[in-house]
């Protein structure tokens, strides 16, 4: 019976320890290392240092300045997007890069892991391997603002097409699709000399009024048609190019 009240009184100790505690530091306490997923530091462009914490509860914690943030996952129509209550500050993940807003202005931008770089980009703005020996755009050229429906020209080498066609893609700043379509070779592409084609694409306009500048850059990309699937046998000709502020759908 003295073993039974013994227990008793332990187990009513430690129930009594639990509320105090959550009395104390309230229903939320703050998260411990071990809800931590994942911990980086980035460098942003003006060399300003910024510490990222993933939660298990897909919170993230943004260290600036010595000053800890932490941050819900809010809606986005691309890239991952995380903000306080009244999304004052925003931490904004793309790809590799990440950027950090306050009051809605880009206050930090180009953050990445130290040694992760962008892919190089040729004097024309071009993010790929040079291909001008395999295809060559006319229209649009690098760095255009474009509007739907964008009409492509342009000549490529016949080894480029598969059945006269080979398919081009939009996409919005940090890559996600908006456009597929196909090039259509106008002539005979049975050869290994250049063959004129045309393609157009309709699109939705991604930018919103309000969205900072470097939203309204997208990346039009010519790829070639590749029916073995081989990875060795990819190509691509990837350009940047502008959307304009309208937010005009297309028909």
């Amino acid at each position: 019976m003295k073993t039974i009240l013994s227990i008793l009184v332990v187990l009513f100790a430690l129930i009594a320890c639990i509320f105090g505690y959550l009395w104390i530091t309230g229903s939320n306490p703050a998260p411990s290392e071990s809800s931590v997923v994942s911990l980086e530091s980035l460098i942003c462009a003006d060399g300003t240092e910024i510490g990222v914490s993933v939660l298990a509860n897909d919170h993230v914690i943004v260290t600036l300045g010595g000053t800890p943030y932490e941050l819900t996952p809010v809606v986005s129509a691309s890239g991952a997007r995380y903000a306080n209550a009244d999304e004052s500050f925003v931490f904004w993940n793309s790809g590799i890069e990440s950027s950090v807003l306050v009051n809605g202005e880009v206050v930090y931008e180009e953050c990445r892991v130290p040694g992760t770089e962008p892919a190089p980009i040729n004097d024309e703005g071009a993010v790929t391997e040079d291909v001008s020996d395999r295809i060559r755009l006319t229209e649009p050229v690098p760095g255009d603002t474009i509007e739907s429906p964008l009409v492509l020209t342009g000549e490529a080498r016949g080894t480029w097409y598969f059945e006269a066609t080979f398919p081009i893609v939009l996409t919005n700043w940090d890559g996600l699709i908006i456009a597929e379509g196909y090039a259509e070779a106008e002539g005979d592409w049975m050869t290994e000399e250049f063959v004129p084609f045309t393609a157009t694409l309709t699109f939705t306009n991604p930018v919103q009024e309000g969205d900072p500048d470097f939203m309204h850059t997208g990346y039009l990309i010519l790829q070639k048609d590749n029916p073995s699937g081989l990875p060795e046998n990819d190509a691509a000709l990837e350009i940047p190019v502008r959307f304009a502020t309208s937010t005009a759908s297309a028909e």
